[in-house]
């Protein structure tokens, strides 16, 4: 459903408005990355997370654009997956969840986790049924297809052009994550999925 949707998205925006909004929204995610970094002790990581938030907000129009990186302050993404893991959490079981995709349990609970403190989470409570809240609403949407749209290159070979699209799938999702958190992957490194058959393992 999301591959149909993402490329009519595509051809019905220009490149422009795909690029402001994928600044917006990355902007506004920038809350949950310095609260993630404090969790896990990254103080310094957190304070130019905040400072690259103002920055952005006042000097490039609410964060549409992004001279805070031209300033020295690139985004350092953190999130609860990521911090779970540096708390000592295994990662579990793969998981694949709808309309995200891959994932682990500790991921999946990081998602869950970074929902609840993420501030735009409750904007459309402070602001209900109004024209404010229903944009925000359709800008959340429309960032779903924004991302499936970029990830379009690297995800529709694994899906529709892979023998076995599944196990490849997971194994590259797995493989980026732990790259991401910067875990040493044994090369024999498998990680179970939740349809996995117990017995046929044993």
């Amino acid at each position: 459903v999301l591959k149909p949707a993402s490329e009519l998205y595509v051809a019905a925006t220009p490149e422009l408005f795909r690029y402001l909004l994928a600044n917006g929204v990355s902007n506004l995610g920038l809350p949950v990355d310095a609260a993630n970094q404090l969790m896990q002790g990254r103080f310094m990581d957190a304070l130019a997370t905040v400072g690259r938030f103002g920055v952005n907000t006042v000097f490039g129009a609410a964060g549409l654009l992004d001279p805070a990186t031209d300033f020295g302050l690139p985004r350092e993404p953190a999130d609860f997956g990521q911090t779970l893991y540096v708390w000592g959490v295994p990662e579990g079981a793969y998981v694949e969840l709808p309309i995200f995709g891959p994932s682990t349990r500790r991921d999946a609970v990081g998602r869950v986790v970074d929902y609840i403190i993420d501030p735009t989470t409750y904007f459309g409570f402070i602001v209900p049924n109004t024209p404010a809240a229903h944009a925000f609403t359709a800008v959340r949407g429309l960032d779903i297809l924004n991302r499936r749209a970029q990830l379009a290159p690297q995800l529709d070979p694994l899906l529709y052009s892979s023998a076995d699209s599944y196990t490849e799938l997971k194994n590259s999702y797995v493989q980026l994550r732990r790259r991401q958190l910067g875990m040493e992957e044994p090369a024999d490194a498998a990680l179970p999925d939740i349809f996995e058959d117990p017995a046929a393992t044993q």
